[in-house]
């Protein structure tokens, strides 16, 4: 329908892998058509190899591991629908910044979490920024002591994070026959606040799955 309005579509991807498996058929189908042509192949990339740390072949690979794709600086694994954020290529990236305030702002500020997956590890980030305003601390003094101790805590909790997987869906089927609930909690303390909202959906015969939705500090 979109390509019968001129509109070529790009950029997108599926978790469903008959939609994959459909577009792929229809490529052959359409080899005369040199836009649909374009606009599929590039559908056809979901089934490249996009791990973190490797390189993009033209091979697609058997397994779901290497099924991952990049959606708004998140990695989404397709077949699996898990997302992941990026913590290999941030760990490198902070590795390689001098242990000064200014890199501690700008590994904060190179995070994108908009749905506050990472947030147990970026308000540590925001609390130890906190910390070297309230010392006066300059852009570009060397970090020392303790502080120093705190940063080096924040790379090691980094590269725990290279492994970390958060389902993408919020329940496995829907149905008029689910109870779903939302429960949120927020605290404080001297240094930050932060909420949390999770779902809890309870299945027919008696499972309960929970999932985390948003998280704000």
């Amino acid at each position: 329908m979109m390509s019968g309005g001129g509109f070529t579509l790009r950029k997108w991807n599926t978790n469903s892998k008959a939609l994959r498996d459909n577009i792929e058929s229809r490529k052959t189908s359409t080899a005369g058509r040199n836009e649909a042509r374009e606009s599929e192949s590039r559908v056809s990339k979901v089934n490249r190899n996009l791990s973190v740390g490797s390189t993009t072949t033209n091979q697609i690979p058997t397994s779901d591991e290497h099924c991952w794709v990049k959606i708004l600086g998140t990695n989404w694994n397709v077949h699996k629908d898990e997302l992941q954020c990026d913590a290999a290529d941030l760990l490198t990236y902070a590795k390689s910044l001098p242990t000064t305030k200014r890199s501690v702002l700008k590994l904060s500020a190179k995070i994108f979490d908009p749905l506050g997956l990472l947030s147990p590890f970026t308000i540590n980030m925001k609390v130890l920024f906190q910390i070297l305003c309230c010392k006066g601390t300059d852009w570009d003094d060397p970090l020392s002591g303790d502080i120093l101790k705190q940063w080096m805590e924040i790379l090691n909790d980094l590269g725990s994070l290279i492994e970390a997987k958060v389902p993408r869906c919020y329940f496995e089927f829907i149905d008029e026959t689910l109870r779903h609930e939302i429960h949120g909690f927020s605290d404080a303390s001297d240094k930050a606040y932060a909420a949390v909202v999770y779902l809890r959906t309870k299945y027919p015969n008696g499972n309960v799955d929970v999932r985390l939705v948003a998280a704000k500090t």
